[in-house]
């Protein structure tokens, strides 16, 4: 995953950018996982949370917050 980094956030952007800018309001970045072993993995965590960031800081700014964490605490209101 390191190795291949950028384009990973490449292909991430492609797939999900045009999306999260038409409806910014319907997605957020969540820390849930499938249930597979090496997710538990403390390093594969933190990759996992850089990738999440990295993706986010690609976003158009004024979606940025809302993605990170807006959107999440307006479902907890």
């Amino acid at each position: 995953m390191e190795r291949d980094w950028e384009q990973l956030l490449d292909q991430a952007m492609v797939h999900y950018e045009d999306l999260i800018n038409t409806y910014p309001d319907r997605f957020m970045w969540g820390t849930d996982r499938a249930d597979i072993v090496w997710n538990y993995h403390a390093d594969i965590g933190q990759l996992l949370v850089k990738f999440g960031r990295d993706f986010i800081g690609r976003l158009d700014p004024a979606v940025q917050d809302k993605v990170g964490y807006l959107n999440a605490e307006a479902l907890l209101q």
